[in-house]
């Protein structure tokens, strides 16, 4: 089933562009904790000292209630957001040889993964009305990562 995003003020003229399909639970599309322990590092030594999305505070915070037990199930649509951004842009940090070591899959395939689950948890906080802080932040790095060298248009394909 797929729902359309709408704005508070009713429909939105890019309803169309971003839809949610209410068949992915987003809470079990989450890597395992070893694998988002180097995400999350990864993205820490590489992402954030060029660009200050957060506060290094704030993204611990955010971090440790992901990872403790159970702690996806518990997660906002903005939280699942903002980390699968952080998993998107965190990927186009990494050459493919680091991909394989690190993550244990070819780039392009986490980068579509992440992708998608980031696209889902965006509709799924409104997006396109939304004020929420962590909702921009995780638009901007979607935005910015499908702009990455490395991703063609043709090459970014739904899963």
């Amino acid at each position: 089933m797929t729902t359309v995003l709408t704005s508070r003020m009713g429909s939105s003229a890019l309803q169309s562009i971003i839809c949610r399909n209410e068949s992915i639970d987003l809470s079990k599309s989450h890597p395992s904790f070893e694998i988002a322990s180097v995400l999350w590092q990864t993205f820490i030594q590489r992402v954030h000292p060029v660009w200050m999305v957060s506060f290094k505070q704030e993204l611990n915070l955010l971090r440790d209630k992901a990872l403790k037990a159970n702690g996806y199930a518990k997660l906002t649509f903005a939280e699942h957001a903002f980390i699968f951004a952080l998993y998107v842009i965190t990927v186009t940090s990494l050459t493919d040889d680091e991909c394989l070591e690190l993550l244990e899959y070819p780039r392009d395939v986490l980068f579509k993964k992440y992708h998608n689950l980031c696209e889902q948890a965006l509709a799924g906080s409104d997006v396109l009305g939304s004020s929420d802080v962590l909702v921009i932040e995780a638009a901007i790095m979607y935005i910015v990562s499908h702009g990455h060298p490395m991703i063609s248009s043709s090459s970014i394909d739904k899963l």
